[in-house]
């Protein structure tokens, strides 16, 4: 992980956050956990947000819907090649209709398509419909969830054994989560305080706030 310095075999590494419907949190976390990895390993990175929308729909910066994967993705290529230093952020449109192994199988697509253009590929994945998050497993490396609450465990090491790895998180802002002892077990605990995000954790990239 970014902070443990795992790492996940070779080649590119497909990085999925999910949360339990009702939470909050999962982009907060996807994105800050998309620019550590770009500022600690110096890597290209890809930052993935699926938001609903129809084929036609045009979605804000770089975009592509999953059902036009086949058309667009060589021009999405191309302007990827215009940035650099940061997190590439591409939105990507879905329809609310498709179930986990149609999700899962379009975007590994998108993950093959692009595997030698960025180290990382991280996720911004919905809970609603709850599809989209359940299609995790079909293309990720390591799934990081937000959950309500969770018991102290260690990690499994992290091997390309065709096991994903996962990483609960609690995220205090929720009302319903507790604060429990932070050691370098799961869960890993976001504490509540304004401004938290992608600069504060780069500045303080070990702090258990």
């Amino acid at each position: 992980s970014a902070v443990t310095g795992e790492r996940v075999g070779e080649g590119p590494v497909q990085i999925s956050v999910i949360s339990t419907p009702g939470l909050c949190g999962a982009t907060m976390v996807a994105t800050t956990l998309a620019a550590m990895l770009a500022e600690l390993t110096g890597t290209k990175v890809l930052l993935v947000r699926l938001q609903r929308a129809l084929p036609h729909e045009r979605l804000e910066g770089l975009h592509l819907h999953l059902s036009t994967i086949d058309r667009t993705i060589d021009s999405v290529r191309r302007a990827f090649e215009e940035r650099s230093g940061k997190p590439v952020e591409l939105s990507v449109g879905f329809e609310p209709n498709g179930t986990p192994e149609q999700y899962g199988g379009q975007l590994s697509d998108l993950v093959n398509r692009v595997r030698t253009d960025f180290s990382y590929q991280v996720f911004d994945l919905p809970s609603d419909p709850p599809a989209v998050s359940a299609s995790a497993p079909w293309f990720a490396d390591v799934i990081v969830e937000i959950v309500e609450n969770g018991k102290l465990e260690f990690p499994a090491p992290v091997h390309r054994s065709g096991v994903v790895a996962r990483y609960p998180v609690i995220n205090l802002k929720n009302p319903q989560s507790r604060r429990i002892p932070v050691s370098a077990c799961a869960p890993f605990v976001i504490p509540h305080q304004p401004g938290l995000g992608a600069e504060a954790a780069l500045a303080h990239p070990r702090s258990p706030g």
